[in-house]
């Protein structure tokens, strides 16, 4: 185990550059987190429902490692997902009695699609009831808290979710937001969450489903610490592959791009061209949108 600086404390992409290099293990890591939701969670709770097979999936990522496959960007990491969205095995009841024991039978796609990059899913994040108001608090569950001021709200509807990323309890989590679910509780709890163009993210098996003319303004997100963009060579980074996982793309027709550029995005907003190997750690909430059509 290391000591400096506390695992907790690590972004997602360091934490898998050192599960590639055998410096820590994802026992070793997920294993931390797991200690330190227990520590830290009856005063925010935050976490709502734990994963009973994050250990396992963790030792199989080491096994992995040991056989020297080719594994994924977030190979091993450990995650946490908004209860609004459908996790495989894993009681979902979206704040509400209506749900209360819904335990959904798939993932959904955005969680689908980081597992298949290697993530490991800790456990589920408190919400409001149906995942509708800018507070954390619900009948099932009840009040999730900030952990700067338990006495004041993390803010909604993903409030569970920055809340144990502020508290040192996942590296990267995945939200929602309609109307600032997301962007609001990362700035009550002082982290950094991105609201993806519409259409960017799919949506499949988030609760409630988006539909009618609001369609559009419900997306699906990432939370973490921190937002840094740098542009690094695809072979030293491999930072393309989150941005394909969670299905970032653009129509070059549409938005005037050339086919071999792609466009660099943080938070939204346009950066510049950046050449065929444009690249920005996901992990650390900045996009890559891909120039090339799919």
């Amino acid at each position: 185990m290391t000591d400096s600086p506390d695992i907790s404390y690590l972004d997602a992409t360091e934490l898998a550059s050192r599960i590639r290099s055998g410096e820590l293990s994802s026992v070793e890591i997920v294993q931390h987190h797991l200690e330190r939701i227990a520590r830290i969670n009856p005063q925010i709770n935050a976490v709502v429902t734990l994963a009973d097979d994050a250990v396992d999936r963790a030792r199989a990522a080491d096994a992995a490692i040991t056989r020297r496959e080719q594994v994924g960007p977030l190979h091993g990491v450990p995650i946490t997902v908004k209860d609004s969205l459908d996790t495989a095995g894993i009681r979902t009841a979206r704040g509400s009695r209506l749900f209360a024991g819904h335990i959904p039978s798939c993932d959904a796609t955005a969680v689908a699609r980081l597992k298949a990059a290697g993530a490991i899913v800790l456990g589920k994040t408190n919400l409001p009831e149906l995942a509708h108001s800018f507070e954390s608090d619900n009948l099932v569950y009840g009040r999730c808290n900030n952990p700067y001021d338990l006495a004041r709200t993390p803010g909604g509807s993903s409030g569970g979710e920055a809340a144990i990323i502020a508290a040192g309890g996942s590296p990267l989590g995945l939200g929602s937001d309609a109307g600032g679910s997301i962007r609001v509780p990362a700035h009550f709890c002082g982290v950094a969450g991105l609201k993806p163009t519409s259409g960017r993210v799919p949506s499949t098996g988030h609760f409630p489903a988006a539909f009618g003319a609001t369609a559009p303004l419900w997306q699906v997100g990432p939370l973490a610490r921190r937002v840094e963009h740098q542009l690094r060579h695809l072979d030293e980074a491999r930072i393309v592959e989150p941005a394909q996982i969670l299905d970032i793309h653009v129509e070059p027709s549409k938005h005037g791009l050339q086919r071999r550029h792609e466009l660099g995005a943080e938070i939204g907003q346009v950066l510049r061209p950046a050449g065929r190997h444009a690249a920005a750690d996901h992990q650390l909430l900045v996009v890559v949108v891909e120039g090339n059509s799919k």
